[in-house]
């Protein structure tokens, strides 16, 4: 019933609602050893489906490929992997029981809306991430489980997925004047900052190059990443979000990635991995 409700518009990473209403544990290289730096990955390309998608998988393999240029102990799962008791919450649950400072996750797949029914959202709307088997998981549940990470982890957050904007429900969000602050402020102890692929509104893109499919936000996000260490090169996250929307401009691609954070200071540090 549920699936018969969804708008047939798959090239994108959305599902409309007519009605509103993408694993084993960390190991560390010895046991004795603490890892200081974990990630986990998930890619859903929901092949066999109607409203399949193509870039996913390959948008966490190619995070995972980067994560470990940097000393990280990660694990990117796809749809094999990924299963209703064990899903995006269980694994950022992993990363913020684990003995690591520096935190990974990323998650490439669809996401959407539903009616907000808690009065804390200023269009009325819930960001949702569309998992396997139908699973809906609502920012309000994302947040939730945030809050249960200890002040010292710091969090690396990227959801390249449509109406990803505030699907973490941070706090601040950053603009081209600063920052502003949610109509609700959900406040976490941890220091946590979030890429996402698109405004609330918008919708995120399948897009391929050379003859590979990927995210929009995936791809241009790990090419200037590989170029900036290339060239020895740094910037805030602030900046790193600037040449993001440049980049993905320039590209023609009509999606815009928005960047929040646990604490308004976050968006001033230097992007380090």
């Amino acid at each position: 019933m549920f699936l018969e409700k969804l708008r047939k518009k798959w090239n994108d990473r959305k599902i409309f609602f007519l009605k509103p209403k993408r694993s084993d544990s960390l190991i560390c290289v010895s046991e004795k050893e603490i890892c200081n730096k974990s990630g986990i990955l998930i890619g859903l390309n929901y092949p066999n489906s109607f409203y399949s998608l193509n870039g996913c998988v390959n948008d966490v393999k190619n995070g995972d490929s980067y994560l470990k240029t940097h000393g990280y102990d990660s694990k990117f799962l796809d749809d094999s992997g990924v299963t209703n008791s064990y899903n995006v919450l269980e694994a950022l649950e992993e990363l913020g029981s684990n003995d690591s400072k520096y935190v990974f996750f990323h998650y490439s797949g669809h996401g959407t809306q539903q009616v907000d029914k808690d009065g804390d959202e200023a269009d009325g709307m819930d960001e949702v991430v569309y998992s396997i088997g139908g699973k809906l998981i609502t920012d309000d549940e994302i947040n939730k489980t945030l809050s249960s990470f200890p002040e010292d982890k710091i969090v690396f957050l990227i959801f390249d997925c449509c109406h990803s904007g505030t699907i973490a429900d941070l706090p601040y969000i950053s603009s081209q004047y600063g920052y502003s602050l949610e109509k609700v402020p959900k406040f976490v102890k941890a220091k946590v900052i979030c890429l996402s692929g698109c405004k609330d509104n918008q919708t995120s893109a399948d897009v391929t190059e050379d003859s590979i499919s990927y995210g929009a936000l995936s791809s241009t996000l790990y090419n200037i990443l590989r170029n900036a260490d290339k060239n020895k090169k740094e910037f805030t996250w602030k900046q790193l979000h600037k040449q993001l929307v440049l980049e993905m401009s320039f590209k023609n691609y009509t999606q815009r990635p928005q960047l929040t954070a646990s604490d308004p200071t976050l968006f001033d540090q230097i992007v380090k991995f």
